[in-house]
């Protein structure tokens, strides 16, 4: 099907005139990934890398230090082709998992003497299970390499022997969901100073009504946009993603679209539903189907409403 899939690439400022080469495997010449990134690639059983990746991928190499707005869709292989860049910056150029108070000479003889960890790195995704999700690929990723990986989200409590952790060991690379990292930053046990290179995945859910505020605000805290590397990646290029990308990212960036033609086999319906009626709705188009000779998958935001949906399923 790769006939259906369409790449368009803008590019914005007056820094950036090279075309985009993309990538055909990742042990491409040009590329010259970390070797102990290549062994996880192959352990992770990565074949061939996707549309994404092949742009992605290239675009954001040390070599190609460019700001970058993905859109693409959901399953298209963008957490890969976020983190293979930003894993191979930090092996190639220095982990350094340490924070100011060492800088300053002070060192860390003493727990008390360590307020806060300096990630190098910050991933920020809207929800506990994406963020989960994109934290074991990160382990995967920097599997037997020096870098430090962390998960910051809510609906768990930090026990105190984690966090102390955190503070005298620091991270490379921070794994987040908004609210857990304010409520952190303000207890000064993260400071994102340090990191140069930023994500928000699932930018058009992090930039809308419920998020935009902290989002704003954890933009704030990182280095300027000038010093750090941005990318966004989104589903769907709405209004308000378009609004924002001057304020996070460089004049010099570039826009990636990925998208996939429907199969000629393949129908949509949409049905517009108040949220008290989504089950019975549900349950009227299940049951326009032969169930037992049909395979379905039902797709839900929430962990919660996909148990409410197989329970559903159990009493059709």
């Amino acid at each position: 099907m790769s006939d259906s899939i369409s790449v368009h690439i803008e590019r914005f400022g007056n820094d950036i005139t090279n075309g985009v080469i993309p990538i055909n495997n990742f042990d491409d010449s040009h590329l010259k990934l970390h070797p102990w990134l290549l062994e996880n690639i192959n352990f992770c059983n990565f074949k061939m890398p996707t549309p994404v990746q092949k742009y992605a991928i290239r675009l954001l190499t040390i070599s190609h230090q460019n700001d970058l707005i993905a859109v693409a869709e959901t399953g298209s292989g963008k957490t890969a082709a976020f983190l293979i860049p930003l894993i191979d910056r930090l092996l190639k150029y220095g982990n350094q998992n340490e924070t100011k108070i060492e800088s300053k000479g002070k060192g860390r003889k003493k727990d008390k003497e360590v307020k806060a960890f300096y990630p190098k790195a910050l991933i920020l995704l809207p929800t506990r299970e994406l963020a989960q999700q994109t934290y074991n690929e990160v382990l995967k990723l920097t599997y037997r390499t020096p870098l430090v990986p962390a998960l910051v989200h809510g609906g768990i409590i930090i026990m105190p022997h984690r966090l102390l952790a955190l503070k005298y060991h620091g991270c490379d690379i921070l794994v987040a969901t908004p609210l857990r990292l304010i409520e952190m930053m303000k207890n000064s046990v993260i400071n994102l100073s340090q990191s140069t290179f930023s994500v928000m995945d699932e930018s058009d859910r992090l930039l809308d009504s419920s998020f935009a505020h902290q989002t704003g605000e954890i933009i704030t805290q990182l280095p300027a946009k000038e010093e750090r590397t941005t990318v966004m990646f989104s589903a769907t290029y709405t209004n308000k993603v378009v609004g924002l990308v001057e304020q996070f990212l460089r004049n010099d960036h570039v826009k990636l679209t990925i998208t996939r033609s429907l199969p000629p086999n393949l129908h949509q319906l949409f049905y517009w539903v108040v949220e008290t009626a989504k089950y019975e709705w549900l349950k009227w188009v299940l049951n326009q189907i032969d169930l037992n000779n049909s395979k379905i998958v039902v797709f839900s935001n929430k962990k919660r409403t996909c148990d409410n949906v197989c329970f559903l399923k159990i009493i059709l």
